[in-house]
């Protein structure tokens, strides 16, 4: 029963970073127009953003259940850190590669 939730939390999680990936195609875009060198690295973190969601979402994909108030805060908790992590990607790659 415990894992039923797990599941639960795991593909709304996938879910949600799969419609994140979404975040990185506008600055793919200027990058691309202004030709400012930054667009591989905001290619990689939308390639492993929707990589990200696809293993979390694909595992539970057909399971159909309800949630509940409490799954949601802790959902809430998970996505906050989560997205965190996924939006600070590019600069991490950015700075890897910056030398001072």
């Amino acid at each position: 029963m415990k894992f039923k939730k797990l599941y639960k939390i795991t593909k709304t999680v996938g879910i949600i970073c799969l419609l994140f990936s979404e975040v990185f195609i506008p600055p793919i875009i200027v990058s691309y127009i202004y030709h400012d060198g930054a667009m591989p690295e905001f290619i990689e973190a939308l390639v492993i953003t929707l990589v990200l969601g696809i293993v979390l979402l694909f595992p539970v994909k057909s399971l159909q259940s309800q949630l509940q108030h409490r799954d949601g805060f802790l959902i809430i908790v998970i996505v906050w850190f989560v997205l965190s992590f996924i939006a600070s990607i590019p600069f991490d790659l950015v700075f890897a590669h910056a030398h001072y």
